[in-house]
Parts: C-alpha cells; sequence; structure tokens
C-alpha cells in the first residue's frame, strides 16, 4: 500500500494531513481502483475522510473499477457517521454501482 492509503485505512489523520502536505498524490489507487477516501470510508474513518474532503479535490463520488463510491463502501460496511458526513459533502444517494446497488441495498 502507499503510505497515504494506509494512514487513511488506519485513521491517522494527523499523518494524512502531513503527507498531502508533503506532496503525497490522494489519487494513487490500489485494488480496483480503489483511492484512500474509499478506504478511509469503508474503515469509517471520518477525521481522513474530513482531511481528504477538505485538502484535496478529490471527487465525494468517485467510483472504483466495480463502480462503488466512498458512500457505497460506507453503507457497506455501516459506518453511519461516515455516511452522514459523505452525504454532508454532497455524496450523491443514487448512484449504482456495476451491480446495480446503491446506499439503500446496504442501509435497509
Amino acid at each position: 500500500y502507499y503510505p497515504i492509503v494506509l494512514a487513511g485505512a488506519l485513521g491517522y489523520d494527523d499523518i494524512v494531513e502531513i503527507l498531502l502536505a508533503n506532496n503525497a498524490d490522494p489519487y494513487v489507487t490500489i485494488n480496483n481502483n480503489m483511492n484512500v477516501l474509499h478506504v478511509a470510508a469503508s474503515e469509517g474513518e471520518c477525521e481522513v475522510i474530513r482531511v481528504l474532503l477538505d485538502k484535496t479535490k478529490l471527487s465525494v463520488d468517485q467510483v472504483d473499477s466495480n463502480g462503488n463510491t466512498a458512500l457505497l463502501y460506507a453503507a457497506k460496511n455501516a459506518r453511519i457517521k461516515a455516511i452522514k458526513l459523505l452525504i454532508k459533502h454532497g455524496a450523491d444517494l443514487d448512484i449504482r454501482n456495476k451491480q446495480g446497488q446503491s446506499i439503500w441495498d446496504f442501509t435497509m
């Protein structure tokens, strides 16, 4: 993993901020084109999500190779606080992944 992705997954928002200040690339991807925002949302790391959305131009609705957004990852893993934060930052509630699933399929 890239340092920024690992720090994001582990909830080290201060490290993510330092890495960004030192020109770490927030757009790097790992498996299935997941980026650090997807990983942080999947883990429910709200402070990391906040840093990424406030300090970068990452799209809250960026999709991975399966069509999943950060919001879908948060919903799949029942990360309620992350879901609320992503919605507050304008996440699209109607996006469906390549399997046709939306946030509602994971929250109902």
